[in-house]
């Protein structure tokens, strides 16, 4: 089971809409795709990647073309991908790389595409480079911007793209997936139960039995919280944490729950008050912030 192609059957709305847009005559300079379900916006913004450099005249990428086949090397004159890793920000000295990198073309022909992942992760002077990046875009060459929160990207960097959330997937849908793919039922219920609305979340889940457990456990105790007052929060969170001394496991449990709170996002209006300080937080568990004082921060 694939769950970057599982995740991507549940966004053929989202999809069918960039087809639509290939066939009007482009994609334009700039997409930004925002979606809590990490592995279908990786998926699509992949899709998408692939798409735009095709040389074939089909809606989907051929994946045999010069185009195709340069993205798969990871050719760095047809796309170049920029990531966090384990830094909390992107730095202004990130944009200026990208600005240098796109005045390299060595007489190669074809649209080239420019990945930022958590684009919201850019610092202000890193939001504003990027800006004038974008206000004035280079013929050939399509900026792919991908987000948990489109409401914590810089908002004249929103303006001049093309914004696409991705929309949760309906619970039948998931299910019938799921199994189709032979999930156990069993364990398809135990998935939707901790990623509802996020196909390609519960496909990894399903795929990594200790991320599935870590989940569950989090998605209990962020049940919890969200219910107690705060006296009873910080209970359940000395629970939570008990035993795990090592500030790197630390960290882990906390990035499960905060993951837990942003699932709940839609429907729980105590954690849609939090949510900056969810993100603030899980940009802050990059350095050498407390993991405990972070939660303590988020759940008061």
């Amino acid at each position: 089971m694939d769950p970057a192609y599982l995740a991507l059957t549940g966004q053929e709305s989202c999809l069918a809409a960039l087809r639509h847009v290939v066939q009007s005559g482009g994609f334009g300079h700039a997409l930004l795709f925002a979606s809590y379900d990490d592995v279908a916006t990786d998926a699509v913004a992949s899709w998408c990647t692939a798409r735009i450099v095709c040389t074939a005249k089909l809606s989907d990428p051929c994946g045999s073309c010069a185009g195709c086949t340069s993205v798969k090397r990871q050719d760095g004159l047809m796309l170049l991908q920029t990531t966090l890793g384990e830094r909390p920000t992107y730095a202004v000295d990130d944009i200026r790389a990208i600005r240098s990198h796109l005045a390299l073309r060595a007489g190669q022909s074809g649209r080239r595409v420019v990945r930022i992942d958590n684009v919201d992760r850019c610092t202000v002077a890193a939001a504003n480079a990027l800006l004038k990046i974008l206000e004035e875009p280079s013929m050939d060459v399509t900026f792919i911007l991908t987000t948990a929160s489109s409401a914590r990207v810089l908002p004249t960097i929103r303006s001049r793209a093309m914004l696409y959330r991705l929309q949760p997937v309906p619970r039948t849908t998931m299910e019938r997936s799921l199994a189709a793919s032979g999930v156990p039922t069993s364990i398809i219920s135990t998935v939707i139960a901790v990623a509802p609305g996020q196909l390609g979340t519960a496909a990894a889940l399903v795929a990594s039995p200790d991320a599935l457990a870590s989940a569950q456990s989090a998605d209990a105790t962020a049940e919890k919280l969200v219910a107690q007052t705060t006296t009873g929060r910080f209970r359940t969170l000395a629970t939570y944490l008990e035993g795990k001394q090592e500030a790197g496991v630390q960290r882990q449990q906390v990035r499960s729950l905060f993951a837990a709170f942003a699932r709940r996002a839609a429907t729980d209006q105590w954690v849609q008050q939090r949510l900056g300080r969810l993100l603030t937080g899980l940009i802050d568990l990059q350095s050498n912030s407390q993991p405990r004082l972070l939660l303590e921060a988020f759940v008061t």
